[in-house]
């Protein structure tokens, strides 16, 4: 677990120095007049994100750690009343979060580490709420999460019961800053909590093993607005 939490550091420092220059800047775009957020907007997102898994086999367990970039795109629709921003916005992204370990003395993936573990594609859909400060919108948004995982305890995919890919829907949660630095473009950095829940990894009659999928992300976006 310590070396997730080192792993998502970095990124999250960056993540946060990013929003605090958004203070200096925002106050400038602001003096060519008020920003209207409501309409659509698209746009892309870079990030990184990083999780740690517990598997579970029904008598051993271990948790594996896993991390990687985060890319993709967004699509959304605010409303604006007064300072208050409400809206909805989704995104989809591709994922190369991944880890490997050994598993414990118990699973026996040797010491070539072949316990892994991986996200392949995340999308989520999530209501926000804003309140803008000027060019300055600081918000929290929450909803559904969906992801594409896999997993592997022996090295010996395909065609093993310990071993395994499934799609699972789940949740998140997070808040972050979106700065609007002309009338059409805006960029952002945030943060989301998701938990895509359990996923079974087996042949359907109780063989194989679970693991929890939850992690961390960190990212920053440009958004248009049309």
């Amino acid at each position: 677990m310590s070396i997730v939490r080192e792993n998502f550091k970095k990124p999250l420092f960056s993540l946060l120095l990013s929003a605090s220059l958004l203070g200096p800047g925002a106050a400038r775009a602001g003096e060519n007049g008020p920003i209207d957020w409501s309409g659509v907007y698209l746009g892309g997102m870079i990030g990184y994100g990083s999780g740690n898994t517990s598997a579970f086999d029904g008598v051993h367990s271990d948790d594996i750690g896993y991390s990687g970039a985060i890319g993709g795109l967004t699509a959304g629709y605010n409303k604006q009343f007064g300072n208050l921003v409400v809206g909805v916005e989704g995104d989809v992204a591709a994922a190369s979060m991944s880890g490997k370990g050994d598993g414990g003395e118990d699973w026996g993936c040797g010491d070539e580490d072949i316990c892994t573990f991986q996200v392949d594609w995340t999308a989520t859909l999530r209501a926000r709420l804003g309140y803008a400060v000027g060019p300055v919108l600081p918000f929290v948004s929450a909803g559904v999460a969906m992801g594409r995982v896999s997993g592997e305890l022996d090295g010996a995919c395909p065609g093993d019961n310990w071993c395994g890919s499934d799609t699972k829907a789940g949740w998140t949660a997070g808040g972050g800053l979106e700065w609007a630095f002309n009338e059409k473009w805006s960029a952002k950095a945030e943060y989301l909590f998701v938990d895509l829940g359990r996923a079974h990894f087996g042949d359907g009659n109780g063989d194989g093993f679970y693991a929890d999928f939850k992690f961390h992300t960190a990212r920053l976006g440009v958004n248009y607005h049309f």
